[in-house]
């Protein structure tokens, strides 16, 4: 759950956060290669998470060898960092260099899988995504289609993760 929560928040800071800054490259975009890199990406987040909570649980005892908790928790954290960097980096090509849909479907399947996942605040969730997409719709009216979708969809993401917080606490 961990795994997702932290891609989620790489989601969220490429999609919501970077949204209208140039990706910087003048080489043409390689979404397709950044897409295979992101379950690799997850799995070495899995795994740093891993090694984080084996560490803390166990004391500092690997096997026949002590190692330092300390030691291995900064390890954990730099490749968690690393791993966060990387995933923003991979989902930032993706989303604004692949198609239009591909982003679209991303977002939208993040976005209610956040809302399934909110439990017990599904209503707030829903609230909080349906009042953020009302508003921003009837901002966005001016708009072409791509740049009202993506509008629409980041509001939706923003209600729906501020009225899941909202709602649990």
């Amino acid at each position: 759950m961990l795994t997702l929560a932290f891609t989620y928040i790489a989601l969220w800071i490429a999609f919501v956060i970077t949204a209208g800054q140039p990706l910087g490259s003048d080489r043409p975009l390689r979404w397709p290669l950044s897409l295979a890199t992101i379950p690799l990406l997850m799995g070495m987040l899995f795994l740093a998470l891993r090694v984080a909570a084996s560490v803390q649980g166990s004391g500092g005892w690997s096997g026949d060898r002590y190692i330092s908790a300390g030691a291995a928790m900064a390890i954990a954290a730099l490749v968690t960092i690393g791993t966060m960097l990387g995933l923003v980096a991979s989902l930032r090509v993706v989303l604004w260099g692949g198609p239009d849909w591909l982003r679209w479907t991303i977002v939208g399947l993040a976005t209610v899988a956040v809302l399934i996942g909110s439990g017990r605040a599904m209503v707030y969730a829903a609230l909080g995504g349906l009042i953020w997409g009302a508003l921003v719709a009837w901002i966005g009216i001016d708009r072409g289609t791509v740049a009202r979708t993506d509008l629409v969809l980041t509001a939706l993401m923003v209600g729906t993760t501020l009225g899941a917080l909202g709602g649990t606490l």
